[in-house]
């Protein structure tokens, strides 16, 4: 959910500046996407798909080694079964998670 990545922004927009990026096309990785994302320090990933082998793994090797990128994705285990707000937050793909998570890039 997209829209968990614009709330992360907002809880933390009072200390630092996040730019959003969705990849509309993933397979294969446009260029353009890389040649961005290669002009921030940092980059934090969220992808609702899981984390080994993912489209955010294979983005996160395209970079430059100077770019501190990190992926939160679905870790390669069995998802227990529930709602979609427990799904995301079990795999720390909400608006707080995210947040901490940005929190941790920027120390």
């Amino acid at each position: 959910e997209f829209i968990q990545a614009f709330h992360a922004r907002d809880l933390v927009s009072d200390k630092w500046k996040v730019d959003l990026l969705k990849l509309n096309e993933i397979v294969p990785i446009p260029e353009e996407v890389i040649s961005i994302l290669s002009k921030y320090q940092k980059v934090l990933i969220a992808e609702e798909g899981v984390l080994s082998g993912g489209v955010g793994e294979n983005l996160k090797n395209s970079l430059s080694l100077n770019v501190d990128c990190r992926v939160v994705a679905i870790e390669d285990t069995i998802v227990q079964q529930g709602s979609m707000s427990d799904q995301v937050k079990a795999s720390k793909l909400d608006a707080e998670s995210l947040s901490d998570k940005i929190g941790e890039m920027m120390q």
